[in-house]
């Protein structure tokens, strides 16, 4: 008697389905570019706010390791406990203030030629940047945007200000803040939190998950109809899939 006699098969249907329509959600993220929508997500625009940051948290075997400061943020859990104590993996988000959309990234490392370009795909010219003070962002001692007055980097016409959050929550005097990213970042790592961590290959797929319902399944209902819609746009169905399908079912 094999391991699935055990497993009735309603469950079995489910538990496919469920991983066929995480690996269509993590497919369609990829793809988002290409479909429903047709354009491509894009943050920002003259005088319009984009709040950015590196952020994620740091987990070991057993749970959380410690909470760090959103710009000093880690995720990461190991396989079969094998491996270092700790396995870093870093995201990059940015946060539209006025349409409340936002994308997060991974990325290698938090130097400004990875960080700078990916801020360029993203963020139209003419915005209004807004970040912490770390050191890719900022030489603090000179008070120099380290986005608008980097030659090595060509960047568009941003304007950047930033808050120092060993003073200040939000700057008194530019505004400057970073909350509705952390938040945005805080609802992507929900369920990450719950499951106790993820592993590192399982990770790209959740981020796109959610990626995936901030666009196109904010309700149930609406993340019904778009994985059906998407599906059919991504394998259209043909004479011999109908076969295939109809001799099954006889």
């Amino acid at each position: 008697m094999g391991p699935w006699n055990f497993i009735s098969m309603p469950t079995v249907t489910v538990w496919h389905c469920y991983g066929v329509c995480r690996k269509l959600k993590q497919f369609s993220t990829r793809h988002m570019q290409s479909m429903a929508l047709d354009n491509p997500i894009i943050l920002g625009g003259p005088n319009r706010i984009v709040q950015i940051g590196t952020l994620a948290f740091r987990l070991t075997i057993g749970g959380f390791l410690r909470h760090l400061p959103p710009d000093e943020s880690l995720m990461c859990k190991r396989k079969y406990h094998v491996g270092r104590m700790v396995n870093e993996k870093w995201v990059f988000g940015m946060f539209d203030t006025e349409t409340r959309i936002g994308v997060l990234r991974f990325i290698d490392d938090r130097t400004q030629r990875t960080l700078f370009p990916i801020l360029q795909e993203y963020v139209r010219g003419g915005s209004i940047i807004h970040s912490d003070s770390a050191a890719m962002y900022v030489n603090v001692r000179s008070q120099q945007s380290h986005i608008v007055n980097i030659p090595t980097i060509p960047m568009p016409p941003y304007r950047h200000v930033w808050v120092n959050h060993r003073t200040n929550f939000i700057d008194p005097l530019t505004g400057a803040c970073t909350n509705l990213v952390e938040g945005f970042w805080k609802n992507a790592k929900q369920k990450n939190k719950a499951m106790s961590g993820t592993t590192e290959e399982l990770l790209p797929s959740y981020l796109d998950e959610f990626q995936w319902r901030q666009l196109c399944g904010k309700k149930t209902t609406d993340a019904f109809d778009n994985i059906l819609a998407q599906i059919a746009h991504f394998y259209p169905v043909n004479s011999n899939c109908m076969r295939s399908a109809i001799s099954q079912i006889n």
